[in-house]
């Protein structure tokens, strides 16, 4: 027989009430964990996931109880573990910005990876798309599907080290705030910022398509990805993209 788990959220409406009788209700039912999301459906990403309350779940049911919601760095991590006391934790969107989140939260440590570092995780993702796909025209429309959605994702990476945002992540997570994700004190001006890091930090979806052929065209070659992405940096198109983002970013402060 294959163990059954089942992922809840904290209710459906507003109530974070239904969570713990949906939780008695699938231990009674044979399930051998349960995942809860610490939101409620009504409130998806607006506040902040309450590991209390996952916590309350974890401590009345005698199967695991793996908490889920705003984790993006090793220590949250940890600190959420430490609030609740659930058995395990799931990540959802700190994975998709960040893949080498499980990497920092085996080692204890955050790993701030060069933008040549990075690309190199994009190229294996790209490699398990051809593996999947094939790599004739039909995979690499396959992939085209699907790998410009993930740097909608991984664009939004900065380095979060603990030193600076330690004590900042418990009193709010650093998911659910820019200012948590980057402050005056930590950004650059854009013009410090090496070619290859804004453009993987471009939130511009014509950039995100162009990133996604290169590293198709790259044949795995961090080097030649590498080439291909400084190329496209340094070719008129990121001071279009980032000037489009800062007009749109005004309209939206109008």
């Amino acid at each position: 027989q294959l163990p059954v788990t089942v992922k809840i959220r904290l209710g459906a409406g507003s109530s974070e009430a239904p969570a713990q009788a949906l939780a008695e209700a699938c231990e009674r039912a044979g399930a051998s964990a349960v995942v809860v999301h610490g939101r409620t459906k009504d409130q998806r990403y607006t506040k902040a996931a309450n590991w209390n309350a996952i916590g309350e779940i974890q401590r009345a049911r005698d199967i695991p109880v793996v908490g889920n919601g705003d984790i993006l760095t090793w220590y949250e991590h940890k600190q959420r573990l430490d609030i609740s006391g659930a058995s395990a934790a799931m990540v959802g969107r700190g994975a998709l910005i960040k893949p080498w989140i499980f990497k920092e939260v085996l080692e204890g440590k955050e790993w701030e990876p060069t933008p040549e570092e990075r690309v190199e995780v994009y190229l294996r993702l790209c490699g398990f798309f051809k593996d999947h796909f094939q790599e004739d025209a039909m995979g690499m429309k396959r992939y085209m599907e699907f790998m410009p959605w993930h740097f909608g994702f991984f664009c939004r990476y900065r380095p979060l080290p603990e030193a600076t945002y330690g004590a900042m992540a418990v009193e709010h997570p650093l998911l659910q705030t820019r200012v948590g994700i980057v402050t005056a004190a930590e950004e650059l001006d854009v013009a410090d910022l090496r070619s290859l890091e804004r453009l993987l930090r471009c939130e511009n979806e014509d950039a995100h398509e162009r990133i996604c052929l290169a590293l198709w065209h790259a044949d795995g070659s961090v080097t030649a990805a590498v080439a291909a992405l400084e190329e496209i940096a340094g070719d008129g198109s990121l001071e279009r993209w980032d000037a489009e983002a800062m007009e749109e970013k005004s309209r939206e402060t109008r």
